[in-house]
């Protein structure tokens, strides 16, 4: 009972003061008409006090009406314009003082690493005829490590192979590994023997940094192409000066990863207005300027300066839409 009337309280207040929001304004347009009105009235009436002996002899001309009436109407006009312009000077600065001093929570999703799987370890221990062991696992060197052991943290890597399809990536495989680490490649041959070939691997790491003025919510990042619709993963809050890794993996062996893409960063600000940052990216065949068939190492461009605009209701309403059919914000990582 006592919340409820703590409630009803909340509620009267509240409205008494919507009540008497604009009340300072009706009494101001009040006397403005008060004072551009009576005055006149008053006036003419003392002209009519006394037919034989008028208080006033002198009548008002149309003139002298008209220039009155002009000087109080622009006054009116220009009081009510300064008025105005201090409540607008006002109520600006109150909600930047409230914007400024406002706390503001974004959720930070974490990745859950090293998950103990008890069924294969059970079958694991049945095999080796042990006993399950959940102790942390230990290196080489007889040091305790904790990289088996179970571990929550926010994913600021994110791999994107491009081929004939986009996909995205906590990590790389030895396998992409070595082509990322490698200029040439050792191939073995049908007879034994070795050669080394070019690598057709291109690979462009980026650390997306955040330089503006406020923290970036809600931080999703796709490469799509162009006439492709926005696709991307992960949802990262990135305070001021802070980063994220995109490692972009385009493997031009495949036929399908050449064309023209857009880097697309997703994110939203403290206030709620959600923006899109895009990087036009290409990937090129690239041939002899001499005239030779022979093709060399495809080349890759990108515009370093990315374009930044704030997204309308609609292009608001598709990316939502976008996130809808697809866990975490976006395409599993793989």
């Amino acid at each position: 009972m006592k919340n409820n009337n703590s409630a009803r309280r909340y509620v009267e207040v509240d409205s008494s003061r919507r009540k008497t929001k604009h009340g300072p304004v009706i009494l101001f347009i009040i006397i403005c008409l008060v004072a551009a009105v009576l005055p006149p009235i008053i006036i003419n009436a003392l002209y009519d006090v006394g037919d034989d002996h008028p208080l006033l002899i002198a009548r008002w001309t149309a003139a002298d009406s008209l220039s009155y009436f002009g000087t109080i109407s622009a006054a009116v006009i220009a009081i009510a314009g300064v008025v105005i312009s201090v409540r607008a000077a006002w109520r600006s600065q109150e909600s930047q003082l409230r914007d400024d001093a406002a706390p503001y929570f974004a959720a930070i999703f974490l990745d859950q690493q090293n998950k103990r799987d008890a069924f294969a370890d059970f079958f694991c221990s049945r095999c080796q005829g042990q006993p399950i062991d959940s102790s942390p696992a230990v290196n080489d060197g007889g040091d305790s490590t904790a990289q088996s052991t179970y571990k929550e943290v926010e994913i600021r890597t994110i791999f994107a192979i491009i081929g004939d399809t986009i996909t995205y990536k906590k990590k790389l495989s030895d396998y992409e590994r070595e082509h990322v680490e490698s200029s040439y490649l050792e191939e073995e041959q049908a007879n034994g023997g070795r050669s080394f070939v070019p690598n057709s691997v291109i690979y462009m790491p980026i650390e997306m940094r955040n330089v503006g003025k406020g923290a970036a919510v809600g931080v999703r990042v796709g490469i799509n192409k162009l006439e492709d619709s926005w696709t991307g993963v992960s949802s990262l809050t990135l305070g001021i000066g802070e980063s994220f890794y995109l490692g972009v993996y385009i493997n031009t062996s495949r036929p399908g990863a050449f064309g023209e893409y857009e880097i697309r960063v997703a994110f939203s600000d403290c206030l709620g207005y959600q923006y899109m940052q895009t990087f036009q990216l290409r990937v090129v065949k690239n041939t002899d300027p001499h005239g030779s068939s022979e093709e060399l190492q495809p080349q890759v461009l990108i515009s370093y300066l990315g374009t930044r605009r704030l997204l309308n209701a609609n292009e608001r309403r598709e990316y939502l839409e976008s996130l809808t059919d697809v866990s975490n914000g976006g395409i599993p990582f793989i």
